[in-house]
């Protein structure tokens, strides 16, 4: 394409560079659409994708590590996601999207957590085995609540059915803040506990 491009003279190859930019951008505006992103950060890739790519030669910050839990966080959400297809959109859709994120970005965090764990200390002394004891403590209570907001998410998969029966949503705004303080809950502990 370049090559041809080219052949036409340099501001058909500039045109075409952007073009190919451009092309680029809307490729992974899509793949984040289909990921369950909301749309403004979506397309908002056809410009910045560039952004996306790895700045350390790490793995792109939208392709999250799986951790333990992710078949699970499949599950959950993909059901979630194809009742609230069937129904009338319910006024929290995008706050689905975000809480999903963050749940997806709490197990990544995990899978870190389980790779430094698995290489094990080059020294042990008690110190380190008290380190590595809180650490394996703090992974436990994420995993726990962890499992408690996906329980959060299915019952909130089951509140669509109170939508469908009465047409009243009851308390699944009030369930999906609880559920997405709980996530962020999880994120100042680990920024606390990176700290201390």
């Amino acid at each position: 394409m370049m090559a041809v491009a080219l052949s036409f003279g340099p501001s058909t190859g500039v045109g075409a560079l952007l073009l190919g930019y451009v092309g680029v951008g809307v490729g992974v505006a899509a793949w984040l659409s289909r990921r369950g992103e909301p749309l403004g950060p979506a397309l908002s890739a056809v410009a910045l994708w560039p952004l996306l790519l790895p700045l350390d030669g790490a793995a792109s910050p939208v392709a999250l590590a799986r951790g333990p839990l992710a078949e699970r966080i499949d599950a959950v959400f993909a059901a979630l996601r194809s009742a609230l297809a069937e129904g009338e959109p319910a006024p929290w859709g995008e706050d689905v999207a975000v809480l999903e994120s963050a749940v997806r970005a709490a197990d990544a965090r995990l899978a870190r957590v389980d790779r430094l764990l698995a290489s094990g200390p080059v020294e042990v002394g008690e110190e380190v085995a008290r380190s590595a004891e809180a650490l394996r403590d703090a992974r436990a209570r994420t995993v726990e609540e962890l499992v408690g907001v996906l329980a959060g998410v299915e019952r909130l998969r089951l509140q669509l059915g109170l939508l469908a029966l009465s047409g009243e949503l009851h308390d699944a705004g009030a369930l999906l803040r609880g559920l997405r303080d709980r996530v962020a809950a999880l994120d100042e502990v680990s920024v606390t506990a990176a700290r201390g």
